[in-house]
């Protein structure tokens, strides 16, 4: 893979807690081929299907909550709870849950998904 797209992918991710999705590697050009290798090396983790962390960065909540919402896909909204969670408060049990609009994929494994009809974009 080319530095400048490497480079490219860890823009995006950094400031989502060192996580990034398939899709927005595949804007940059990145094929799905060039990501087996990035996992295969150790240098990109892969957490979901469709969501990867990058090795070095720390994985904690923040990371979770991200890696949730990207593998849920770009319609999909971080709930109050896991944003509570991110902000620091610990009353809340912390599970990573994102909402999404009615007829998208529920079966997210180990992401609990709510519903929701009424958000304004």
């Amino acid at each position: 893979m080319k530095r400048e797209l490497l480079s490219e992918l860890l823009e995006i991710a950094l400031p989502q807690a060192g996580c990034f999705s398939l899709d927005q590697a595949r804007r940059l050009g990145i094929s799905g081929d060039q990501i087996r290798r990035l996992v295969a090396s150790g240098i990109v983790l892969r957490a979901h299907p469709r969501a990867f962390r990058i090795a070095s960065s720390v994985s904690d909540e923040h990371a979770a909550v991200w890696l949730s919402f990207l593998q849920a896909g770009d319609r999909s909204v971080v709930t109050h709870e896991a944003a509570l969670q991110v902000h620091g408060v610990q009353s809340v049990p912390f599970t990573p849950v994102v909402s999404l609009p009615p007829g998208d994929r529920h079966d997210l494994s180990g992401i609990r998904v709510h519903r929701f009809g009424d958000l304004l974009d």
